[in-house]
């Protein structure tokens, strides 16, 4: 980072964390120097309370805590699994025996480790990280070491859960055995404070719920003799007391920060009888309770603009939740509001095929973790479990069936009140966010609807408009959409690959250009910095949103390209007329005369896709006609090598071939795109869609079909003008006309 760029963010920082960073360094120094002086002594840095804790004055866990659906009776639930579940226990057994083999598979990667496992080794390259100090350790080097997130992922030991649960559910010591096996090496190997299972606070995080999940799967075992009771509660309490000295205040103060409070709190209920673990208990609830409104918008999603990571949150505030309600513990009922909303606005972002737009950064992490999801972006258990904890027949709709989330969460009774529970269509079918900046435009809730998501949103919270680097989860994507037609996916978002992967493909991801959006001179709506850091960003601005039988119709704009001299701005709109097409329609104009390269982008879902005169085929059906300039090139790519040559990333470190349309012309402002989705009806009717000029401010879009034509005026600045013999300034007037009909406006104000 530059001494300007530094100076700009330090004059961004509170005096507070100014402090909190110096304290921080501070520490890590003096701890720094203890290490050098005392590296072999493995517990160097462990506390003197929890050196010396005492299970028989605090026996562990607390007693009469209650423990989410395992808190009843064992074979009922075993029983519930079998009727809920049929077949699955078998499938189950056999990934849990693979694990037990050391066969692993996470992040894209398929992976044999040694026994025992070489907990300090990335999975990834087989390189060893070194036995030091945390703050010493050169984490994100990833030519010598590779991609940290492999290191952690398996040292969160969510799989801990996969294997307890198939203890518990066929009763075989095995699995309980192989949990302390693997749990005692783990503490061998990583002593308090030393090594990079101790760079990353939210590891500690994940480890407390995995080792807590998987302990209550496997309480009734002979492995938990009381001397590893004690061992592993003295661990759980170093896990938390290395969360409690660096909470992410400042450094991912976002889901990091709320994972962190969250298994503070969460331990603290669970193991709430010393003074200790009470103030996690009360404490980092209350902290908690204070930050849900920081980090969900008013219309519920997380201000990060990231799906994978509004589940993430999302899951720990339930699990915090629920936690407490069970153990008679309060919970804000408008906390309880927040959590509500946080899961319904996924449900209207539910494509029809049941999974979501893959917005934003994912790096597959999820806090509710019962088995590996597949495909990963069907996130529809968090909307059964909803509709079990608020009663909502919508939320059962759209979720289709009940999750193992309900059985190991709430229990009999959460499973009860979900299948008790009508399932309803959901009011709206159309809804726009005008918190997060999306909308929604489809016409039904069922598997076969059409659906359309657009993004108006704004980057991500805390982003700097100036030179002052922030790093976020949120991509450069404003105007973006996706599209499903007959309820699949046809245009989609590519999704994200890795953090610490090659550059230029971390960063395509993240870019304007990775997105269904439009550069110009190569300027996309932020500048990168490094590789998490956004800087000088657009500002976004929704203009419409209106529905009615017939049609929908939304609109929004970005106010400049980062990095670009000139001041030139975007606006799109999209006009989705019901049974017969989607219309968007782009604008990108501006100050200065002279040429300017305008590139529009569009990413598919796989198939094969042609460029045919003036229409785009996808498997040998038309999928949308373009009105373009004469001077516009369109090129199409698909697996190339690299990242910008058509392709797609479902997961961390999962990708896989989907082809890319580039439109791409020069020339003087204004440019004006139209792009038409013919929907089943009017398939291979549509003879040609056109752009004319309807006078000063005006854009006239002509679709010229078997049975007619309609003219879309699209006037967005909204100055009065002339229709036949009627003045208007409506945003958009349909003309509707053809053979034997009269014809017909639709006027949009």
């Amino acid at each position: 980072m530059s001494v300007l760029k530094y100076a700009s963010k330090l004059r961004k920082m509170s005096s507070a964390e100014i402090s909190f960073r110096v304290r921080q360094q501070a520490r890590n120094r003096a701890e720094t120097l203890k290490w050098k002086k005392n590296g072999n002594n493995h517990d160097v840095f462990v506390p003197r309370h929890i050196r010396s804790w005492d299970l028989r004055q605090h026996p562990f866990p607390a007693p009469g805590v209650r423990f989410f659906g395992l808190a009843e009776d064992a074979e009922d639930l075993r029983s519930e699994f079998s009727r809920l579940f049929p077949g699955k226990l078998a499938s189950l057994q056999s990934q849990a025996d693979q694990l037990l083999a050391h066969r692993f598979r996470f992040l894209g990667l398929e992976v044999e480790l040694p026994d025992p496992i070489p907990w300090n080794r990335n999975p990834q390259t087989g390189a060893e990280y070194p036995r030091q100090h945390h703050a010493v350790l050169d984490t994100f080097n990833t030519e010598k070491y590779g991609d940290v997130k492999y290191a952690w992922e398996l040292n969160r030991q969510q799989f801990f859960i996969e294997i307890a649960k198939a203890y518990f559910l066929t009763g075989e010591e095995k699995y309980a055995a192989k949990i302390w096996e693997w749990l005692e090496s783990w503490i061998r190997d990583n002593p308090h404070k030393i090594g990079i299972n101790h760079t990353s606070v939210l590891e500690h995080a994940v480890r407390i719920f995995s080792w807590l999940w998987a302990y209550f799967f496997t309480r009734e075992s002979a492995v938990w003799t009381p001397e590893r009771l004690e061992v592993l509660a003295r661990n759980l309490l170093l896990q938390g007391e290395m969360i409690e000295e660096n909470l992410s205040y400042y450094y991912s103060p976002y889901n990091h920060l709320i994972g962190e409070l969250a298994a503070l709190a969460f331990l603290g209920t669970v193991y709430g009888n010393s003074p200790k673990t009470q103030t996690w208990r009360d404490r980092y609830w209350q902290e908690l309770e204070a930050q849900a409104e920081k980090q969900f918008h008013p219309d519920g999603f997380t201000v990060e603009q990231a799906g994978y990571y509004h589940h993430f949150t999302l899951g720990f505030y339930l699990m915090a939740a629920l936690l407490r309600e069970q153990n008679g513990l309060p919970v804000s009922a408008r906390l309880w509001e927040i959590l509500e909303r946080a899961i319904e606005l996924p449900m209207h972002l539910t494509r029809p095929d049941g999974q979501l737009p893959m917005l934003g950064d994912i790096d597959s992490a999820r806090s509710l973790y019962f088995y590996d999801p597949a495909p990963k972006w069907d996130l529809r258990p968090f909307l059964a479990l909803g509709a079990a904890i608020f009663r909502r027949g919508d939320l059962k709709f759209v979720a289709g069936s009940a999750g193992e989330e309900i059985l190991w969460l709430a229990g009999s009774a959460g499973v009860q009140a979900f299948e008790r529970l009508k399932a309803e269509k959901p009011a709206q079918f159309s809804r726009e966010f005008p918190g997060s900046g999306y909308a929604v435009l489809r016409d039904g809730w069922e598997s076969g609807s059409n659906y359309c998501c657009f993004d108006c949103g704004e980057i991500a919270h805390g982003v700097f408009r100036d030179e002052t680097p922030s790093s976020a989860h949120g991509h450069a994507d404003i105007l973006s959409f996706e599209l499903c037609i007959e309820g699949r996916p046809l245009v989609i978002d590519p999704g994200f690959y890795t953090y610490f992967g090659p550059l230029e493909w971390h960063r395509y991801f993240r870019s304007t250009r990775g997105h269904n959006a439009i550069e110009v001179n190569g300027a996309g709506q932020a500048q990168h910095q490094g590789r998490l850091g956004w800087s000088n960003v657009s500002l976004p601005k929704t203009e419409i949103f209106k529905t009615s039988p017939e049609w929908e119709f939304a609109g929004g704009a970005i106010d400049r390209f980062a990095g670009l001299g000139e001041k030139v701005f975007h606006r799109r709109y999209i006009l989705f007329r019901k049974g017969k097409y989607f219309l968007v329609m782009d604008e990108v104009a501006g100050e200065g005369g002279k040429p300017f390269r305008v590139e529009s982008s569009l990413h598919f879902s796989p198939g094969n896709l042609m460029f045919r005169s003036d229409r785009l085929v996808r498997n040998g059906q038309e999928a949308a006609l373009l009105a373009l300039p004469d001077a516009a090139k369109v090129s199409i790519a698909a697996g190339g090598t690299a990242p910008d040559q058509g392709w797609m990333a479902q997961g961390y470190g999962e990708r896989a071939p989907a082809p890319v349309v580039r439109i791409t012309l020069q020339k003087p402002l204004p440019v004006r795109l139209g792009m038409l989705f013919p929907l089943p009806a009017l398939r291979n009717r549509v003879s040609r869609l056109h752009i004319e000029h309807g006078g000063e401010n005006i854009t006239v879009y002509r679709v010229a079909a078997e049975e007619g034509e309609e003219r879309v005026h699209l006037n967005p600045r909204r100055k009065k003008f002339w229709i036949g013999s009627e003045e208007t300034d409506a945003v958009c007037v349909i003309e509707t006309s053809g053979p034997g009909k009269e014809k017909r406006m639709i006027v949009i104000r």
